[in-house]
């Protein structure tokens, strides 16, 4: 069953090691909601990789320079783009 929802999760990694945990939770759990945001804060060669893993069942996007007095960039950046 597919919830119609949007999970947004901010990440930012500084390596690409040990992936296959998230890289699994992701794929799980893009088959439980109807959209999948990952704000990836990470250096550009690991937004690479992540893109890689991940491409295929999220919606995969790099966080953006917004100005943020409070709360998380990464999920001021995902409110720009949820459509449910």
């Amino acid at each position: 069953m597919v919830v119609e929802a949007t999970y947004i999760m901010p990440i930012r990694h500084d390596r690409t090691e040990d992936l296959d945990d998230l890289t699994n939770y992701l794929s799980q759990l893009s088959g439980y909601v109807e959209e999948l945001i990952v704000v990836d804060g990470s250096p550009s060669e690991v937004f690479t990789v992540h893109a890689g893993r991940w491409g295929s069942f999220v919606a995969h996007i790099p966080r953006q320079p917004i100005s943020c007095r409070y709360g998380v960039i990464g999920l001021k950046t995902s409110m720009i783009l949820p459509t449910t």
